[in-house]
């Protein structure tokens, strides 16, 4: 299945490309996308590696995204999910050297990339898209380094009550007075993201089943008690304009 095919950014409102660029004045706007080329990617293909050489850097523009980190023992762990309208790889943009992650699609996926010396020859020249690449940025450093603390300290059980609510409020589906999870993903990419072991996740996820929080068909996850599982969940203190951390 191939995704769905854009022609040029002005087949999308300028609102729903990444906020670091939407709100330009229409003609600044249209000069950006004059720097874009789109690119089409089946479910789970790779995007760019990690140790390649980064030439850009690319907005979602349908699709989901994983980003992954490779440890020296050659375990992989998911740093973040991306959705329409996201930034990805602009990390690599002012580091030399090679891509320290990887990035892979989740589903069909349609890609607006910006080659690395047109993006940074613009942002030069629009210092509102730099000081939001810099907030961006920013906050997301924060957030990584509280995972941090939250993997050495957190509980498991708290881990995995805020990643589920999180992937509820970005990817969730409506269903009465429950939340389906809009996103599928396995026991072992749900471990990686909570920062706990594929087992410890596969006998949390059973308890939250047993107690009533959630409903399990097969890879679909139903949050059914958002009030409990957020009296179990300790929210990141910084939020995140884009990616799920």
């Amino acid at each position: 299945m191939e995704a769905i095919q854009i022609r040029g950014c002005h087949d999308c409102r300028q609102e729903a490309c990444s906020w670091i660029f939407s709100g330009l004045p229409p003609e600044e706007f249209a000069q950006f996308t004059g720097l874009v080329n789109h690119v089409s990617y089946d479910g789970g293909e790779t995007i760019f590696q990690e140790g390649a050489s980064p030439f850009g850097a690319y907005i979602v523009c349908r699709g989901r995204v994983k980003v992954l980190g490779k440890a020296p023992n050659g375990k992989r762990q998911i740093l973040k999910l991306l959705r329409s309208g996201e930034l990805l790889g602009e990390e690599a943009l002012f580091a030399e050297g090679s891509y320290t992650s990887s990035a892979r699609t989740l589903s069909p996926t349609t890609l607006a990339f910006i080659p690395k010396e047109k993006l940074l020859g613009f942002i030069r020249d629009h210092p509102i898209v730099a000081f939001r690449l810099i907030e961006k940025l920013a906050r997301e450093l924060l957030a990584f380094q509280t995972k941090l603390v939250e993997v050495a300290y957190g509980s498991s059980e708290a881990r995995l009550a805020r990643l589920l609510l999180a992937l509820g409020k970005r990817f969730g589906q409506p269903e009465g007075e429950r939340l389906l999870i809009g996103l599928e993903l396995s026991r072992a990419e749900l471990a990686e993201l909570a920062g706990i072991a594929p087992e410890t996740a596969i006998r949390t996820l059973s308890r939250f089943r047993q107690e009533r929080l959630i409903e399990l068909e097969g890879p679909r996850i139903i949050l059914c008690d958002l009030n409990r599982l957020q009296g179990l969940a300790r929210p990141l203190p910084v939020a995140v304009h884009e990616s799920l951390l």
